[in-house]
């Protein structure tokens, strides 16, 4: 009998450490998942911040144009930029008024 009660107390252990192992994997599994979310924070930040300056880039290059202190290629350039963009404006309401 006394086989069979290490046995059980074998079995007892095991699940006892199963259990825990468990709650600290939740755990870890929590602070991961914040961990993610800060990151996607971050990254959503970063994505504005690449934006914002694109669009400053874009505005200086079109000072510039404007002043003439650019070359004409680098103009033409912009030119066609802008119009791309328009054009996928005006497709983009187009399709939401279908």
């Amino acid at each position: 009998m006394s086989e069979l009660g290490k046995i059980i107390d074998d079995i007892d252990w095991k699940v006892r450490q199963l259990v825990a192992d468990k709650k600290s994997l939740k755990e870890k599994l929590i602070e991961k998942d914040k961990e993610i979310s800060l990151l996607q924070s971050q990254v959503m930040d970063l994505v504005n911040e690449n934006r914002i300056l694109k669009e400053e880039k874009q505005t200086n290059n079109l000072t510039n144009i404007i002043n003439n202190n650019s070359d004409f290629a680098e103009s033409k350039k912009l030119i066609n930029d802008l119009l791309k963009q328009i054009n996928r404006s005006i497709s983009i309401i187009s399709r939401d008024n279908e």
